[in-house]
């Protein structure tokens, strides 16, 4: 899911301006950048500002063009490959950003923008962007660096993606972690409890995922994350109209497919690579009831609950969220605290 605005308000304001003092300043704050932004330069500040500080541990954004369109995607750092893929509305720097700088110390890491968000766009408006299209295309882009085999973490909708490809190219993926995944159906009550958490949209998946105006936008943001902050409107607008409603026909259609089709557990069952399912405890968009579903689905799965995380726990938990996503892949998962599925 974006957070644009909110990763901007807690850390480009907070950091770049220096807001440490009380509620005048920053309403002297948010009426100045309101007065002295547009909603388009609210937006590149943030994406330029957030490459910059890639750049500057060695994580370079790039564009290759595949067999079914243009991929961009963020590469850095050496060892053993690990493939980040993001979800629902963001791109790959907004959604990895702490990922991608403490991992490049240790592995290469790549995260791609998905088909239809940030700047990847495949050559017809035919792809639909669904998950194993999504999928395959990823695994192009490993192709293409002579990858063989990668770990591959994906979070919401990319998690969605990352069990179509585990699913797809079984061979390729060393171990796969997937964080508040989307793929599994929802049971009714779960349905009902989703459709009372984001009471806007009525239970109309694609209206929950596009927010149709800044009301239901900032109710989205609330609900997604543990502990909210307070966003202006401006950058509430900006978010929206720039981020959320790009490329909107053909993300309605991801977002119907994501209410339509899902993973079954005989397909799942079907996964023999170690698996871990990271959770956050407040999610309320995919309940942790369905990660232990999930979890327990896989053979080789472990689940590891945020105890203080919503949606986005390599967001709100990111030191703990590195830590544990490290053992991990370091082999070394049974060091770790494991919730009981």
């Amino acid at each position: 899911m974006i957070r644009v605005a909110v990763l901007w308000w807690r850390h480009f304001a907070g950091r770049a301006f220096g807001w440490r003092t009380g509620p005048l300043f920053r309403a002297g704050l948010v009426g100045g950048l309101a007065v002295g932004l547009s909603g388009c330069n609210f937006i590149k500040m943030h994406q330029d500002h957030m490459e910059g500080q890639l750049r500057g541990n060695g994580i370079h954004a790039r564009t290759i063009e595949l067999s079914n369109g243009s991929m961009r995607y963020f590469s850095g750092g050496h060892g053993f490959p690990i493939m980040f893929v993001h979800g629902f509305g963001g791109d790959a720097a907004q959604t990895w950003k702490s990922q991608l700088h403490h991992f490049s110390k240790s592995y290469r890491v790549y995260a791609p923008d998905i088909y239809w968000f940030g700047d990847s766009l495949p050559k017809s408006s035919e792809l639909t962007g669904n998950p194993f299209e999504q999928a395959d295309a990823i695994a192009e882009l490993l192709d293409r660096h002579g990858i063989a085999r990668a770990h591959v973490v994906g979070v919401s909708f990319g998690g969605y993606i990352s069990l179509a490809f585990a699913l797809r190219h079984p061979q390729k993926v060393a171990r796969l972690v997937v964080v508040d995944a989307a793929g599994l159906s929802p049971s009714a009550e779960e349905q009902e409890r989703i459709k009372k958490a984001f009471a806007y949209a009525n239970g109309n998946v694609p209206d929950l995922l596009i927010p149709q105006n800044t009301k239901h936008l900032r109710v989205f943001l609330d609900r997604v994350f543990h502990k909210p902050s307070g966003v202006p409107d401006f950058a509430l607008d900006a978010t929206l109209k720039q981020i959320f409603w790009k490329n909107k026909e053909q993300r309605t259609r991801i977002a119907r497919y994501l209410s339509e089709r899902f993973l079954s557990p005989e397909q799942l069952q079907a996964l023999r690579m170690p698996t871990a399912v990271f959770w956050g405890k407040h999610d309320p968009l995919l309940l942790p009831t369905m990660g232990q579903r999930l979890a327990r689905a896989i053979p080789q799965s472990q689940f590891y609950l945020f105890e203080e995380s919503g949606h986005m726990p390599m967001f709100e938990e990111p030191a703990l969220f590195n830590q544990r996503l490290g053992a991990f892949l370091d082999a070394n998962a049974a060091a770790l605290a494991q919730t009981p599925r």
